[in-house]
């Protein structure tokens, strides 16, 4: 979520994505314990997962992508496209030259 000038706080939506005023927790002094004042409601939302011994924004972040990643390269692997020359593994095509090509 992008933080907009124009968009009050109250008018913004909360995504699971980027940061959120949500998880500011404000009983806590940002001078005194400034992460737990910046994170403590997403620590309370986000309990640590039994197969980890560590859990972040970033790996919230990292999950995300190779959420996004194995589906890009599954919907490539099960693509029913036909294969040109340039993607083709026989042996004819590994020599192409551009001579061949007219």
């Amino acid at each position: 979520m992008v933080l907009t000038a124009t968009m009050p706080i109250a008018a913004q939506s909360v995504s699971s994505e980027g940061f959120s005023i949500t998880y500011l927790d404000r009983n806590v002094d940002a001078c005194t314990d400034f992460y737990q004042f910046a994170c403590g409601n997403w620590l309370v939302a986000n309990p640590l997962p039994p197969d980890r011994s560590r859990h972040s924004r970033l790996n919230e972040l990292a999950d995300r992508n190779a959420r996004i990643i194995r589906e890009i390269l599954e919907n490539a692997a099960f693509s029913t496209s036909p294969r040109t020359p340039w993607r083709s593994s026989t042996s004819s095509s590994r020599h192409f030259t551009l001579a061949n090509a007219t």
